[in-house]
């Protein structure tokens, strides 16, 4: 499994960004064009234009946990990491360190 970078999570943010809240601003502000209204977004738009994308992007079980799979971020392997610790090793006896989990 490969290791997870931040820049995979900033280019995801930018994707996010550019698909849910940059056509959500094209929109407030023609909106308020036709309304007759100066362009200027306000934070009741932004509020209203993040809870959107947030329900478009974080409220996907599947999409979820395959992307928690994909990161090594599950309970499994987490589990089996914190196991395999320094400290955690330290404290076992004889017995579980020669087979329990290996």
């Amino acid at each position: 499994m490969a290791p997870h970078s931040g820049r995979q999570d900033t280019e995801a943010s930018k994707t996010a960004a550019s698909k849910w809240l940059l056509p959500g601003l094209k929109r407030v502000g023609g909106e308020k064009k036709n309304a007759g209204l100066p362009f200027a977004i306000d934070k009741t738009d932004i509020v209203g234009l993040v809870r959107q994308a947030w329900e478009k992007n974080f409220t996907q079980g599947k999409t979820n946990i395959k992307a928690v799979a994909s990161r090594g971020w599950g309970p499994k392997v987490l589990n089996y990491k914190c196991l395999q610790h320094q400290e955690i090793l330290s404290t076992q006896n004889g017995a579980s360190q020669n087979g329990a989990y290996h």
